[in-house]
């Protein structure tokens, strides 16, 4: 049976959004949730591609998640 591994990254704090994060198990990529925020995703130092708004299943080869709060500055957050 395969294992789920949920690790809580950030919740809003003092106006930082923070997101919440998956990851799926055989290489199925990585859910990421964070309400009211766009969300993009990039792979090592590659060019950051739209993964929609408040969350997202990731490919597993994406290394950083970048979330854009409704208010307030983006943020980049490693995988």
């Amino acid at each position: 049976m395969a294992t789920y591994k949920a690790e809580a990254l950030r919740q809003r704090y003092r106006g930082r959004i923070r997101p919440r994060r998956l990851r799926l198990p055989a290489g199925q990529g990585t859910l990421v949730a964070a309400p009211h925020a766009a969300l993009q995703h990039r792979a090592g130092g590659g060019r950051w591609h739209d993964a929609g708004r408040n969350a997202a299943l990731l490919p597993a080869t994406a290394t950083e998640v970048r979330v854009t709060p409704a208010a307030g500055p983006a943020q980049v957050v490693p995988l």
